[in-house]
């Protein structure tokens, strides 16, 4: 059921190690000069019940975890122990602790070392470099979000974003088991070309080749498309389907591909 075809894979392929961390310092320093803008006590619109304090606490929680199972060098399964989140404005200095610690490991670790996932890929440390590269964008964007001044996630990056949705966590196990209808849904980014084909079913999806390609199958239950944002936030339910994309068929498909 996860065998992985299309523009996914090859996507991630022309990534390196430099280029993901180049993307992940980049999104943490914009990340940074957002929190350092916003109140702690502010909303988050983007994940609702969150304020940016918990967005930041979030993040550097997320830094810490990875970090340390990613050291051991080793792709057995860690045990996992909830830190302790420091009060007040000390959270911002426990990010910016986390955040360095992360990229200093992220520099040292080789993308071949043995690391643990959690989704089944290939038990290697590059599922973590790019990882926290999509980490950050998209909590970079929330942050921002919150100020109200959104600002793009390039085209380049959000098409691997979907595609990492697509890839690890669907595949993954995310929404396995979700009662809803079954289908299949081609997406398509309009401003990089992109395609997929995702095989909806109640235990999960699968990708199967793009639309018009060589063996791709009948007709799409659903198509949508969008820019490589567009379908990213959507697919990670920070915004709707009816907002930002054009559907045709069944659009309760959809559904069945957040992420969130």
């Amino acid at each position: 059921m996860t065998a992985i075809h299309g523009t996914a894979r090859s996507t991630e392929a022309r990534w390196t190690k430099e280029r993901w961390l180049h993307a992940f310092r980049q999104e943490a320093a914009r990340f940074l000069a957002a929190i350092d803008t916003a109140r702690l006590d502010a909303a988050v619109p983007s994940c609702p019940g969150w304020t940016v304090s918990d967005l930041v606490a979030h993040l550097a929680g997320v830094y810490r975890w990875h970090r340390q199972h990613l050291r051991r060098r080793t792709a057995s399964t860690p045990r996992h122990e909830r830190p302790e989140v420091p009060e007040g404005i000390h959270v911002l200095t426990w990010w910016q602790r986390e955040f360095t610690a992360m990229a200093e490991e992220l520099d040292a670790v080789s993308p071949a070392a043995p690391a643990w996932n959690w989704a089944g890929r290939p038990p290697v440390a590059r599922f973590w470099h790019r990882r926290m590269a999509h980490e950050t964008a998209l909590h970079r964007w929330d942050a921002e979000n919150a100020l109200g001044v959104p600002t793009a996630i390039g085209p380049a990056p959000a098409t691997d974003g979907v595609a990492e949705v697509l890839d690890t966590f669907l595949p993954g196990g995310r929404n396995a088991g979700r009662p809803g209808p079954a289908g299949t849904v081609a997406l398509s980014a309009s401003d990089t070309a992109a395609r997929w084909r995702v095989t909806v079913r109640e235990t999960g999806v699968s990708l199967s080749p793009p639309p018009d390609s060589p063996g791709a199958g009948p007709v799409p239950d659903c198509v949508a498309e969008g820019t490589a944002e567009d379908l990213l936030l959507v697919l990670w339910g920070r915004a709707t389907a009816a907002d930002r994309l054009r559907v045709e068929g069944d659009a309760t498909l959809l559904d069945a591909l957040r992420a969130r």
